[in-house]
C-alpha cells in the first residue's frame, strides 16, 4: 500500500489520528514536525526564533523528500508544508492525501494558546492562515469531514475505508 499523508491545519489531530492510522494498518509511522525537530536538535519555536520561517521550510522540505522515498508510511505533514508546490508534488506522487478537515472554531479552541505554534497568536491571524490555505487542503484525494462528537477511532475507520476504494 502507499503512502497515506494527513494533511490539514494545525490542531487537527494528524499526530494522534496517524499513530492509530499507522497501528491498523502496519505501518510506520512518520510525523513531518517530529522529524524536524531530530533534524534540528531544536523545537520549531526555536528554530523559527533562531532562523526563520524559510529555514524551517527548508528543514521540512527536505524531510518530505526524504519520506517520499520511502513509500510506505501513514505521514503527519505540517500545516503549512501542502503550500510549497514542490512538497505537493513529491507528496501526491508517493501516496494518497487525506485531508482532515475541522470547523475553524474547533481548531481555534485547541490552538489558540499554544505556545508551540510560531505563526499565530491572535484570532485574527489564526482566521487569515486557515483561510490561506484551505485551498491547498481540499486538493487532497480524500476529505474526512471531522465532527466534534468523532472518535480518533471513528475518523481512523472513515479513512480506511475511503483509501481502500
Amino acid at each position: 500500500m502507499p503512502s497515506v499523508y494527513l494533511i490539514g491545519f494545525m490542531g487537527s489531530g494528524k499526530t494522534s489520528i496517524g499513530k492509530l492510522l499507522s497501528a491498523k494498518l502496519k505501518m510506520p509511522f512518520f510525523d513531518t514536525d517530529e522529524l524536524i525537530i531530530k533534524k534540528a536538535g531544536k523545537t520549531i519555536p526555536q528554530i523559527f526564533n533562531d532562523s526563520g520561517e524559510a529555514y524551517f521550510r527548508g528543514l521540512e522540505s527536505a524531510v518530505i523528500s526524504e519520506i517520499a522515498l520511502a513509500k510506505n508510511g501513514v505521514v503527519s505533514v505540517g500545516g503549512g508544508a501542502v503550500i510549497n508546490p514542490d512538497n505537493w508534488r513529491q507528496i501526491q506522487n508517493s501516496g494518497t492525501t487525506v485531508y482532515l478537515q475541522w470547523p475553524l472554531e474547533v481548531l481555534q479552541q485547541r490552538i489558540i494558546n499554544d505556545k508551540n505554534r510560531p505563526l499565530v497568536s491572535t484570532a485574527a491571524e489564526l482566521k487569515k492562515l486557515f483561510e490561506t490555505r484551505q485551498n491547498n487542503y481540499k486538493k487532497a484525494d480524500v476529505t474526512i469531514d471531522c465532527s466534534e462528537g468523532m472518535s480518533p477511532e471513528q475518523i481512523v475507520d472513515q479513512i480506511i475505508k475511503l483509501i481502500k476504494r
